[in-house]
């Protein structure tokens, strides 16, 4: 699996960092071992 995450840094300031998104891609396990099937879910920012 790939996880990505999208952080906001304001003005290089570490300590106030802040996700503002999250992405997953893994191989769904399907296909075949030259061409496979991934899934992928996409996160935001609960308002």
């Amino acid at each position: 699996m790939i996880r990505i995450t999208i952080e906001l840094v304001p003005h290089g300031y570490e300590a106030r960092k802040e996700v503002i998104a999250k992405a997953e891609i893994a191989n769904d396990g399907t296909g075949t071992n030259i061409r496979g099937n991934y899934r992928y879910r996409l996160f935001k920012k609960a308002q």
